[in-house]
């Protein structure tokens, strides 16, 4: 059963173990400073961290900002469609209403060209 396969990843595991059992020296790297350098390195880097955060919070606000600014844009684009809607309705229900006055006209005007047609031949009958 012994592969090369199984043999290669035995022997891996077997270096993978030896490596975590191994105990490490611990090195600092600050042991060559001052108690005082290490007080003013600390310092900064407290200060780097408080200019993170006072930059984190500005951005924070920026991004409330803007989520403010996009939620009264998004609330005016609804009024706004639910205007174009209304006058979409109204404009559809004129449109209608004129298809029915020109063919209200378009009767009368033949109803008047059928008067005016009768009048001639009743003239005529009249006469001839």
């Amino acid at each position: 059963m012994d592969t090369p396969e199984t043999d290669f990843i035995y022997q891996n595991g077997k270096r993978i173990e030896e490596y975590e059992n191994t105990p490490r020296e611990f090195v600092d790297p600050y042991a060559d400073m001052t108690g005082e350098e290490k007080s003013k390195l600390i310092l900064m880097l407290q200060d780097m961290l408080r200019q993170r955060e006072d930059e984190a919070k500005k951005k924070d606000e920026k991004n409330n900002q803007l989520n403010n600014k996009l939620d009264e844009m998004l609330r005016r684009q609804a009024e706004s469609n639910s205007q174009i809607a209304k006058l979409t309705e109204l404009l559809s229900e004129m449109q209608r209403s004129n298809l029915e006055k020109e063919k209200r006209i378009e009767d009368l005007l033949k109803k008047i060209a059928d008067l005016k047609a009768d009048k001639k031949k009743a003239r005529k009958d009249r006469f001839n």
